[in-house]
């Protein structure tokens, strides 16, 4: 990614915890969603869980086409 300028990932806890794991750093992304409230976690796994839904759903939706 030569040149690519990387977005600052401090501002959400959610989205460092998805960068973290994407850099196969576990213990930082457990670390991060470990410091989140109960209530907190709870809407992060709601939103991963509409995301995994909605990558999971493309297979069956034809390219180009938005639902």
């Amino acid at each position: 990614m030569s040149g690519v300028k990387l977005p600052c990932v401090t501002d959400l806890a959610e989205t460092a915890a998805v960068y973290a794991v994407c850099d196969s750093h576990y213990s930082e992304a457990l670390r991060i969603v470990r410091a989140m409230t109960p209530a907190e976690r709870r809407h992060y796994a709601n939103r991963l869980s509409i995301l995994l839904n909605l990558i999971d759903s493309m297979g069956s939706v034809a390219p180009g086409v938005v639902q």
